[in-house]
């Protein structure tokens, strides 16, 4: 053999011929008897091991004779480099070189590095090039080693660790080896302690919160383990890998779902809607079978699957994410959920999403270290949780831990979180007390522990002043006083409030304060703060600027002029954030400006007046004051402002009395005076008054609305009851009317005959025959709430106006009007024409709720649907659930064209909906498979029965114009309520029914258990 190599301090290539090396010996026992020998002389001697890193590829992409030649050239070289038999081989691709009198380690690095050059540089083999990287590592004698077998052992672990960081050297250290043992012995005591029934084995259990709410969500168990070989403990981040590498992780988790399965049984019957959240090793899941052992202990203790989230630990390491998904599809279809954990971590993150179907991200807490001033930590999770709500995917944040970021996550849209700032993981006594006990307790529970705002404060290093500045929530930046307000500096506080970074200020703004700042408020700014400047050194404004997201922003800015010794004044300024508040002013103002509009406008008149021993005056409108014929400035002054010196004063008794006996909050009461008008004239007024509830002082306050006047002036006023009915119709476009229950009969406003182009009925019983039964009965049932004093909720009614059965959507809403003596006298209501309205609403609902090609139920509304079937089933109802599947729908649609494949999946529709009674549902899940409920007799051969007829009704041939494609289909059924009682539980006995039909042959159906 031919070898070319170039030495690595660029002496003259040579080439010789190489046979395998007669200084090198293939075995570590002869490398472990040289060092005997050497010990006995008592000479100190170094040793350097050195690995070739992923030889395997040589191997693989040449041939293994070929990665013998690169073993006997690599051997070669070192010969050259170091005396004869000095070399050993062990391991395959190592080599161990002695060299003896070596005290300390700079000739083995020297070796070592020599060695590195020449093979990452390169050679040729037979013309072939290869170059790889090797790792080393280091020993001397006596310093890493009494005995050969201590030495061999400890160049072992230094060499193992250098393999681990990467294509390096590691000198063995005390401390390498003492870390070494400590595995060893974790890995002997681990085994122990499983062999021992998991002795020092404990779960934990941090809570889930809702992020929104802060509610209970549910809970994450986690594994613990102590033993008393390691009184300083060990963590999770030390003992579970060694778990992964020994195989023992698929016995703990096995151990943990026990435990955990078991407490979650006990939880969901104290909260029906808890979730327990368990880790799953991918290690775990290589084996196929330990998903059955999944579903065996939900089985063994009673849990629906449901309350149960897989949480797939080291999710960013998965490189084969394809060979996860049949894993994952099958737990997903027996009702686990599926989290990714720690997600963003890893290089693979991403190729889950497109492979494998989850419910749940949970984003990992490496991102929450910056996110409170780092804009784009903030929007890497930001575009995270919106990928994941695109996808459906809850999104939960792990590692919260201060209120700060909390609130960013909120913001950001995250619907879960988890960390210490909620609690930290408990032991399950104290979780069930703390979060699942009766209120009363954990309150008493939580008044006992310390308060975390107030902890006792540890001294701490104090942050410089430019760092403080930085990390507080607020802008502080200085401008120049130019025409654009020129940053010359600024903080990451304020970038921070504005959503951009250092770069993109300098290049998208130009370092310009003005270019922040609200196209609409940029004139305000401008004129304001140099207005304000010319009257002193000091400014206050408040003003929008934009963010980088294009979103709005009030701030509040204060500043102040810096005058220094040299060069030209410039603004110091300080923003704080008070969007939020202002926002709120904002929306009160104009709440305030509706409320006082409507008021002053209102057709009708209004009073309000203080519940106290004068019924002070505190606002009246318009038309009150039109009524009485005093301005508001008369009021005040002639009367001030006592409402009781305006009354008659025979009638101030009786309407005090009236008013002690029948004012509750909330209630209203009818109540009749007379009052002075400002032209000396009496008036009566019948006023239905009611008490607000208690203001924050315990103040109240009475409302009234003015229903009749009787007086010279009431008729000119259009303000009796029936003029003012007329004008709010003709105002609102609604048709008002009065149900007098004595008569039974029934008045509308004129504009009924308008809207129905029919004249209306009379009586009740006349008007109730123009709608169709159910919608009689649901009106009169609406009526005798209203007459009990209940305000019923809105209807949608059909009705005919001309009776000819023509039918028109209307909305009825209802109300009751009392006597003084509290019985019901009136109804009166209001109908308005929604026909047109209802009918697009219906069209917009089947379309949300169909599928759009074969115009049956879609997949949520077919669940939604049978589930709402199943939950209102009489006891002895029974329903035949069938899934159907059309067989070798791909074949079809790869050989006759997709187009084909729709008109089939049109024409099963079409089969399945003439197959099913009234009362049955027909719905598309996805692809070729469809889902039907259809009531059936209890005998189990109906439901068979069903099943063949569908399948004997498809069976015939469907062609389209350019091939006959025969058309089959297999059925599987399953029974409610013997096989189950929910959409899912029957999904799951149909599906296995379904794939037993299509493993006897297809084109049949096949019933589940039967």
């Amino acid at each position: 053999m031919e070898v070319t190599t170039s030495a690595p301090h660029g002496t003259t290539a040579r080439t010789s011929s190489v046979a395998r090396g007669a200084n090198q010996i293939n075995d570590n026992r002869a490398m472990r008897e040289r060092f005997g020998e050497l010990m006995a002389s008592e000479k100190r001697f170094g040793v350097l091991a050195i690995g070739i890193d992923d030889f395997d590829r040589v191997n693989n992409l040449y041939s293994y004779a070929f990665g013998d030649e690169v073993l006997d050239t690599l051997n070669y070289f070192i010969d050259i480099r170091t005396p004869p038999q000095r070399t050993y081989r062990f391991d395959g691709d190592c080599f161990g070189i002695i060299l003896p009198d070596t005290s300390d380690t700079e000739a083995l690095l020297s070796l070592f590095n020599s060695l590195l050059e020449f093979t990452s540089s390169g050679f040729a083999i037979d013309g072939t090039a290869v170059s790889f990287k090797i790792s080393g590592g280091i020993c001397l004698y006596p310093d890493n080693g009494d005995s050969a077998d201590e030495l061999y052992r400890n160049l072992r672990i230094a060499l193992s660790d250098a393999k681990r960081t990467g294509g390096s050297c590691t000198v063995c250290t005390p401390s390498l080896c003492a870390d070494s043992r400590k595995a060893l012995l974790l890995m002997e005591t681990l085994q122990r302690c499983i062999s021992a029934s998991f002795r020092g084995f404990s779960a934990r259990f941090q809570p889930v919160a809702d992020a929104d709410t802060g509610e209970i969500h549910g809970c994450e168990v986690l594994m613990r383990w102590g033993d008393e070989l390691f009184p300083e403990g060990v963590t999770p981040f030390e003992f579970i890998p060694y778990l992964e590498e020994s195989g023992l992780i698929t016995a703990a988790t096995t151990w943990l779902m026990d435990v955990a399965f078991e407490q979650a049984r006990q939880w969901i019957d104290i909260d029906p809607a808890f979730i327990m959240n368990i880790n799953i090793s991918k290690y775990t899941l290589e084996d196929p079978l330990f998903r059955f052992h999944i579903v065996k202990a939900a089985k063994k203790h009673r849990v629906d699957p449901h309350h149960i989230m897989l949480e797939l630990t080291e999710s960013g390491m998965i490189t084969d994410a394809e060979g996860l998904d049949d894993t994952f599809a099958f737990l997903r279809s027996q009702g686990f959920g599926v989290a990714f954990d720690d997600f963003g971590t890893g290089y693979a993150s991403l190729n889950l999403f497109r492979v494998i179907a989850a419910d749940e991200l949970k984003i990992d807490r490496s991102f929450l270290e910056r996110i409170t001033y780092d804009v784009n930590d903030q929007r890497i999770v930001a575009s995270i949780i919106s990928l994941c709500h695109s996808m459906n995917l809850k999104v939960c944040v792990e590692g919260v831990e201060t209120r700060e970021v909390l609130d960013l996550v909120r913001t950001l849209g995250a619907d879960l979180i988890q960390g210490y700032l909620y609690d930290q993981p408990l032991s399950a006594p104290v979780f069930e007390q703390k979060y699942l006990a009766p209120l009363d307790v954990r309150e008493a529970a939580a008044a006992s522990q310390p308060s975390i705002v107030y902890a006792k404060a540890q001294p701490v290093q104090p942050l410089p002043p430019s760092e403080l500045i930085d990390r507080a929530y607020a802008g502080v930046f200085q401008v120049a006083m130019d025409e654009n307000f020129s940053f010359i500096t600024c903080n990451e506080g304020y970038r921070r409030m504005l959503g951009y970074t250092a770069p993109e200020i300098e290049e998208k703004l130009g370092n310009r304060a003005l270019a922040i700042v609200h196209p609409d408020d940029t004139e305000y700014v401008n004129e304001e703060i140099r207005r304000q400047l010319g009257q002193g050194d000091t400014v206050l404004i408040e003003f929008r600027v934009v963010r980088a997201d294009g979103q709005s922003l009030w701030i509040t800015g204060t500043g102040s002029v810096v005058r220094p010794k040299t060069g030209t004044p410039y603004l110091v300024v300080v923003i704080m954030d008070t969007d939020r508040i202002k926002r709120a002013n904002l929306e009160t103002e104009k709440n305030l400006k509706i409320a006082g509009h409507i008021l002053e406008n209102a057709p009708i008149a209004i009073k309000c007046i203080a519940y106290d021993n004068q019924f002070t005056i505190k606002y009246l409108s318009p038309e009150f004051l039109t009524i009485i014929g005093y301005t508001r400035e008369e009021v005040r002054e002639r009367f001030d402002n006592r409402y009781v010196s305006l009354v008659h004063p025979d009638d101030i008794a009786p309407a005090v009395a009236t008013v002690q006996e029948k004012a509750r909050p909330g209630h209203a009461f009818d109540l009749c005076y007379r009052v002075r008008a400002g032209n000396g004239s009496m008036l009566w007024l019948s006023t239905k008054t009611k008490l607000c509830e208690a203001n924050e002082d315990g103040s109240s306050d009475f409302v009234s609305v003015v229903v009749e006047v009787e007086g010279p002036d009431a008729q000119s006023e259009s303000l009796l009851l029936a003029n003012r009915f007329q004008t709010a119709s003709e105002r609102w476009g609604d048709i008002l009317f009065n149900l007098y229950l004595k008569t039974d009969t029934i008045e509308f406003t004129d504009n009924y005959e308008e809207e129905f182009d029919a004249p209306p009925k009379h009586s009740l019983p006349e008007q109730l025959a123009l709608s169709p039964a159910s919608d009689r009965t649901a009106v009169a049932e609406a009526i005798e709430e209203a007459k009990r004093g209940i305000v019923p909720a809105p209807l949608e009614i059909r009705l005919s106006p001309r009776d000819d059965g023509e039918y028109v959507w209307c909305a009825l809403s209802l109300n009751c009007a009392e006597t003084s003596e509290g019985e019901p006298s009136t109804i009166f209501g209001r109908l308005r024409n929604v026909d047109s309205e209802k009918r697009k609403r219906d069209e917009l609902v089947h379309e949300s709720q169909s599928d759009p090609l074969c115009d049956v139920y879609n997949k949520i509304t077919i669940e939604r649907k049978i589930q709402e079937v199943l939950d209102n089933a009489q006891p002895d109802a029974c329903f035949a659930f069938a899934v159907i599947d059309i067989d070798n729908f791909k074949t079809v649609n790869d050989t006759a064209g997709h187009l084909t494949g729709d008109q089939m999946l049109v024409f099963v529709a079409e089969v399945l909906k003439s197959s099913v009674s009234d009362e049955g549902l027909v719905g598309r899940i996805g692809g070729d498979e469809f889902v039907v409920l259809q009531p059936c007799e209890a005998a189990v051969g109906d439901a068979l029965a069903f099943g063949t007829g569908i399948i004997e009704r498809i069976d015939r041939t469907c062609s389209s114009e350019e091939s006959d494609v025969t058309l089959q289909t297999s059925a599987g059924v399953a029974c409610f309520p013997d096989d189950g009682t929910t959409f899912y539980s029957l999904f799951k006995c149909a599906d296995a029914a379904l794939y037993l039909a299509k493993e006897q042959g297809k084109n049949r159906a096949c019933l589940y258990g039967g």
